[in-house]
């Protein structure tokens, strides 16, 4: 693999780890209020919890990168 392609690959994992972090700590902050959320919607809190984290980041030029590599489109 030339370097620069795992330079690039190692970016992008850097990336996608931050914003999968961002989403997990949204999740758990939303989750762990206490009687704000009956169970039957949990699924649905955590999606959205991960979802308003996403969007809190502009994400066009992460998916510029893996869409060249086949990854998004």
């Amino acid at each position: 693999m030339r370097n620069l392609d795992k330079n690039l690959l190692e970016q992008l994992s850097g990336e996608m780890t931050r914003l999968y972090s961002d989403m997990i700590e949204s999740e758990r902050f939303l989750l762990k209020q206490k009687g704000a959320l009956h169970s039957a919607h949990h699924l649905s809190a955590r999606n959205l919890a991960h979802y308003l984290a996403l969007r809190r980041h502009d994400v066009r030029e992460l998916q510029s990168q893996l869409s060249i590599l086949g990854l998004s489109s």
